[in-house]
């Protein structure tokens, strides 16, 4: 009998939320969490992790596009921020390789920008681990540092018996962003809003 304290999701999951900030058009976010089926087509081979792609079947791939038609260009621009987490360890931030020491908290940015992942442990029996996605804006395009959370999404994966399943793919209160700014402190001259100030940006839910 499984003593788990995750229960199993349907597959795949799926979250679509709508959000306006300032000076900006309406948005939608389309969001996927599903197990792996074609690691090949994935191109999760590509990373040379693993000794055979297909050992991650089974873990989740996650997909969030950002739709803004009325948006041009600098309107358009949005940025993704993902923390980790194991249980018994502190959140981490989640950056690609040749991001680390840019300086730079965001795992995608840019117009429109798609949100793609799909984690996996090769060899491990037992494993807990969540993420944690936050879709931002800077309320100036970037021209400064300033980042401002719009949305926030939890989803993950836990391995029992050397079997991987995937978590819930759910919303979560935009105020755990504040849990995160002592971490996002870390990038030097990036002033990231706390939940609850006025730059702090509504949902059009």
């Amino acid at each position: 009998m499984s003593t788990s304290p995750h229960h199993h999701c349907p597959d795949p999951q799926n979250l679509q939320t709508s959000f306006q900030v300032p000076d900006r058009s309406p948005c939608t976010v389309s969001i996927t969490v599903e197990p792996a089926t074609d690691p090949v087509r994935n191109g999760q081979g590509l990373l040379g992790l693993y000794s055979d792609p297909n050992v991650v079947k089974g873990y989740p791939v996650i997909r969030a596009t950002v739709s803004s038609p009325q948006s041009r260009i600098y309107a358009s621009l949005y940025g993704w921020i993902q923390v980790t987490n194991t249980p018994g360890e502190p959140w981490v931030m989640d950056l690609y390789p040749p991001f680390q020491g840019l300086n730079s908290p965001f795992i995608f940015w840019g117009s429109e920008p798609t949100l793609v992942d799909s984690p996996a442990r090769e060899g491990v029996k037992n494993y807990d681990w969540t993420a944690r996605s936050f879709l931002c804006y800077s309320p100036d395009a970037a021209m400064s540092k300033s980042v401002v959370p719009i949305l926030g999404v939890e989803w993950g994966f836990w391995i029992e018996d050397g079997r991987p399943f995937v978590k819930e793919l759910r919303n979560v209160d935009l105020k755990c962003w504040n849990e995160h700014i002592e971490l996002f402190g870390n990038f030097q001259g990036w002033d990231f809003a706390k939940i609850g100030e006025s730059s702090a940006s509504q949902l059009d839910a």
